[in-house]
């Protein structure tokens, strides 16, 4: 939570270029974990013999890659903005962050899996 170690300081206003590192690191994070989490399922899904094994792959490397892009936003916007509304961003972020988290998370996943899996 660098995020609110930097708002206590009251450093100059760095609030875009935080979005984008954390949106670029979320990317390569989800990127790296969801392709082993891809190669993971493919070769469950083929010791299986599913026919869907690459899209089942496919869903879970998507869903990995939009929940880290997600949280990583939500982990810089939410203390921002509870810094605006004058609210303790160490001591509040954590729930409206996990919450956020967990709810994109599963609705990318089962959400992906609707559509790309027949």
């Amino acid at each position: 939570m660098l995020e609110v170690r930097l708002l206590h300081l009251e450093t100059k206003n760095y609030s875009k270029a935080l979005l984008v590192k954390e949106t670029l690191l979320g990317l390569l994070n989800g990127a790296l974990v969801g392709l082993i989490a891809a190669i993971v399922m493919y070769v469950v899904a083929t010791i299986q013999h599913l026919p869907t094994a690459f899209v089942l792959s496919l869903v879970v490397f998507l869903a990995m890659t939009g929940s880290c892009i997600i949280s990583s936003i939500c982990a810089a916007i939410v203390p921002l903005t509870l810094k605006k509304l004058g609210a303790d961003p160490a001591v509040a972020s954590g729930i409206f962050v996990t919450t956020a988290t967990d709810m994109v998370s599963m609705g990318m996943l089962l959400g992906l899996a609707t559509l790309l899996v027949n």
